[in-house]
């Protein structure tokens, strides 16, 4: 006989105007303010931060890549509620912020990534994806906008893939 073991979902809740934010955010009444708060409580792998309309531009990490809006340093989705004309995810192009770092099998669904870049000059990959900079081609990126990203290799994206996403008015010495 085979014995087949099933996983209830988990799903992180993100809303930036939530009022009353209590780890680890199983609910809209109780959603993170920001969508790097649920990448953090989303502890197991499968795991779904489910964001709420809004334009998410806060917070600053860092790794050996640059800065980031958020990292998704582990196999969770990342996914907006209502789609990329409701949800956005905003860099900073002085500030030299990618909006997104993807570990493999991250996935980032539903956004509108717009005004990202990065300069770092440690190597290339620093340097690389103004907007989405993944760890391999299995960070992937879906039903995305890519818009108004710049950097030195891949404006909008770059070591990631792309599924049913716009890519439009990026820019890049390289690619």
């Amino acid at each position: 006989e085979v014995v087949v073991e099933v996983v209830p979902e988990v799903i992180i809740y993100v809303d930036a105007g939530s009022t009353n934010p209590i780890s680890p955010y199983t609910n809209w009444l109780t959603a993170a303010t920001n969508i790097q708060d649920g990448i953090n409580a989303a502890v197991l792998p499968g795991s779904t931060v489910l964001v709420a309309d809004g334009v998410y531009d806060k917070g600053v990490y860092e790794n050996d890549y640059g800065t980031n809006r958020i990292i998704i340093n582990k196999p969770i989705t990342v996914k907006s509620a209502n789609g990329p004309s409701k949800t956005y995810i905003v860099g900073d192009l002085n500030g030299k912020i990618r909006y997104v770092w993807m570990t493999n099998d991250a996935v980032l669904s539903g956004f509108t990534l717009m005004n990202g870049s990065t300069w770092f000059t440690r190597g290339s990959m620093q340097a690389s994806g103004g907007g989405v900079l993944g760890s391999s081609l299995f960070a992937t990126v879906t039903n995305c906008v890519l818009s108004n990203n710049y950097t030195r290799f891949g404006g909008g994206a770059c070591n990631c893939s792309l599924f049913n996403s716009i890519i439009v008015s990026n820019d890049a010495t390289y690619g």
